[in-house]
């Protein structure tokens, strides 16, 4: 695991501005998961982070020379992530270089987007509001189905979001019907 910037600094973890600060916000990030391998940390202008992708939570596999051989757009496509390694364990390359399996992803995390913004601060909680309000809404939308696992909340937020949409669109359309039918 690769430590690369705060993604939502807020007043609580904001984005270091030394080498120290960054390896103690990848160290609370270890303890705070139970994340029982090494996090590497990147330096602090990013560059390992920039010469692979600059994406948040991307994955990758390398092999023992240092070679990409596969790439995941969003780390929490497991099942892909599982493939390539059993392909690389068993001496083969991947039968895919990549995933770009997204919105299932991205669903699963907004589960825990409300939980990660207050733990970083209420500046966080507003710039995602601001410059994410899908995010934000669908963040807010899971903590109502918190007896759920947080990747089951995200898709429960995401699906509640997505039929609260197709509603919406029926309502606007029966109201279209109706102009249209008294206008002619």
């Amino acid at each position: 695991m690769l430590n690369v910037r705060e993604a939502h600094p807020g007043e609580h973890f904001g984005q270091p501005t030394t080498i120290a600060q960054k390896l103690d916000h990848a160290q609370t990030l270890k303890k705070f998961f139970g994340i029982p391998w090494m996090i590497a940390t990147d330096d602090i202008e990013g560059s390992l982070h920039r010469a692979l992708d600059p994406k948040p939570n991307a994955a990758f596999l390398m092999d023992t020379e240092g070679l990409i051989i596969f790439r995941s757009l969003w780390a929490s496509d497991q099942n892909a992530m599982r493939q390539a390694l059993v392909s690389a364990v068993a001496g083969r390359k991947p039968s895919k270089l990549q995933s770009q399996r997204f919105i299932g992803a991205v669903a699963k995390a907004m589960g825990q987007v409300q939980e990660v913004m207050d733990r970083a601060g209420p500046q966080a909680v507003k710039d995602l509001w601001l410059g994410a309000f899908p995010m934000a809404l669908a963040g807010r939308v899971a903590t109502l189905f918190s007896p759920l696992s947080p990747d089951q909340r995200g898709i429960a937020a995401a699906l509640t979001l997505g039929l609260a949409a197709l509603a919406v669109l029926g309502l606007i359309g029966s109201w279209a019907n109706k102009q249209l039918l008294y206008a002619i």
